[in-house]
């Protein structure tokens, strides 16, 4: 038995809840970080495999670019490779809400092979306004987190047979991609670093252009700026507070779907 944790995490929010899982789980897992321009490799699942499956919520679904890579990775249909490895459905948002995300999600995976065992959403800080969630998952959540790692595996070893209810709606809402577009400011030094780290290839290679057509606003370019010259415009930024405040400012908690 092999436990894998399968993560798009452009800010690293939806891969600190995937390894404090992963702790409760109490098993080494290997890695496989899709948020990157690299060619997404087939993996041979195996039955008592474990795959814990993040995904942050871009506009209450499943960002589409990792959409693309879970199909990818897993197969889809009658080409599936995901040979009925257990799956947990992980949709990370920024307390706001995660709408149909998980839903999605688990649409994805089954698709794939998998059988979706459990569910979790979790939040961590908003990918662009950042005072939301602000340093979460926190303590709190990684106690929380943790016990759900260790109530999925007493699941698994129980051989419950169920599928969680998860919440949300199909046809899912429209969303997923799209938002405001991260430019480069004065203090930039063309390190190309942004470049080489946008999954989308939006970047050019001295940082100073974005192809505003492929950037799917997940902010990564903003989060591995070496010197905080990535930034979106203080009247933006404002009017997206203003705008979250009311959906935003009440602490959301973590919740596990078995």
């Amino acid at each position: 038995m092999q436990v894998y944790l399968i993560s798009f995490s452009p800010t690293g929010g939806t891969r600190r809840v995937l390894d404090l899982l992963a702790e409760g789980i109490e098993m080494e897992p290997v890695v496989v970080e899709l948020c990157s321009q690299d060619a997404v490799q087939q993996i041979a699942f195996e039955p008592d495999d474990i795959c814990l499956v993040g995904a942050p919520v871009y506009g209450g679904r499943v960002p589409a670019m990792e959409s693309q890579k879970l199909r990818e990775l897993f197969g889809a249909g009658e080409d599936s490779c995901g040979n009925s490895c257990r799956a947990v459905a992980v949709a990370v948002y920024g307390n706001r809400a995660f709408d149909d995300a998980l839903v999605e999600l688990r649409d994805i995976l089954t698709d794939g092979g998998c059988r979706v065992t459990a569910g979790v959403a979790a939040v961590a800080e908003h990918s662009i306004v950042r005072m939301y969630g602000e340093g979460r998952p926190d303590s709190v959540d990684a106690v929380v987190l943790r016990q759900f790692g260790r109530s999925i595996i007493a699941s698994m070893e129980r051989e419950s047979t169920g599928e969680p209810q998860l919440p949300g709606n199909r046809p899912y809402k429209d969303g997923g991609n799209g938002g405001p577009h991260p430019l480069p400011g004065e203090s930039c030094t063309q390190c190309g670093n942004c470049a080489r780290m946008c999954p989308a290839g939006a970047i050019s290679a001295d940082g100073q252009q974005l192809d505003e057509e492929k950037c799917i606003s997940c902010m990564r370019c903003i989060s591995v700026c070496p010197n905080g010259a990535r930034q979106l415009p203080a009247a933006l930024l404002s009017g997206l507070e203003q705008r979250l405040r009311l959906v935003c400012s009440q602490r959301k908690e973590d919740q596990l779907f078995l």
